[in-house]
């Protein structure tokens, strides 16, 4: 099986969030919920592609579990180093050689040790399940870890997707909004030019009847001043 889908197995298996499941920190519930329904889909997957009877799965999938259990355990003190220079790398701090060195020495030690419990429990599955079966375990294992990263990565572009479709709906609303800003905006501009508009146009009444007002003044005082005459 390939290493990156097998530890990523193992941790769903574990019901750890870092792996298959990995969400925004489900709760305890949640991660329970999600630990035994991974378990039945692997148990169903794997079951049905090794054809295994009633009787074999009671015999074959404890085993089973416990391999994935020792393997999980196996590897814990690898993955916490890793994690340590991955982390140092991400704060941009420096990693002794020697830290380096331990991590690959480590891991050279945990392939062995892994293939040693492949061989112990390839004896315990052969006591309980016939080689074909044996055989199509692996396989459909690895199977169905790639079946389980190929969901996760659908998952992952469907969010995208809708992230990228909510962000798009998000910016024309807002769009539409500033259009309708713009656009109340231009309307009160032209009502308050229009209002200038009527204002001119009243001054400028105003300034004619008052102009007629003194021309009707100025002809009276005219005419008074003929009258006394």
């Amino acid at each position: 099986m390939k290493k990156s889908v097998l530890i990523g197995l193992l941790i769903c298996l574990m019901g750890n969030v870092t792996g298959v499941f990995a969400q925004q920190r489900p709760s305890e519930e949640e991660r329970r919920a999600r630990f035994e329904k991974f378990k039945t889909e692997r148990e169903e997957f794997i079951s049905k592609a090794m054809k295994l009877t009633n009787d074999e799965k009671k015999v074959f999938w404890p085993l089973c579990n416990e391999l994935q259990v020792k393997k999980f355990e196996l590897n814990k003190t690898l993955r916490d180093e890793t994690r340590k220079i991955n982390r140092a790398h991400r704060e941009k701090q420096p990693v002794a050689e020697a830290d380096y060195k331990n991590v690959l020495e480590l891991g050279s030690r945990v392939k062995v040790q892994e293939a040693q419990l492949e061989q112990e429990y390839l004896s315990k599955f052969l006591q309980v399940i016939p080689a074909e079966k044996v055989f199509l375990y692996r396989q459909s294992e690895q199977n169905f870890g790639e079946r389980m990263v190929r969901e996760r990565t659908d998952r992952n572009a469907q969010r995208l997707s809708d992230n990228v479709q909510r962000q798009i709906t998000r910016e024309k609303m807002q769009a539409a909004k500033v259009k309708t800003r713009a656009e109340l905006a231009k309307k009160r501009a032209e009502l308050s030019q229009k209002r200038v508009e009527l204002a001119k146009e009243r001054v400028e009444k105003a300034r004619i009847r008052a102009e007629k007002l003194k021309a009707q003044a100025e002809k009276e005082r005219q005419q008074h001043q003929r009258g006394s005459i």
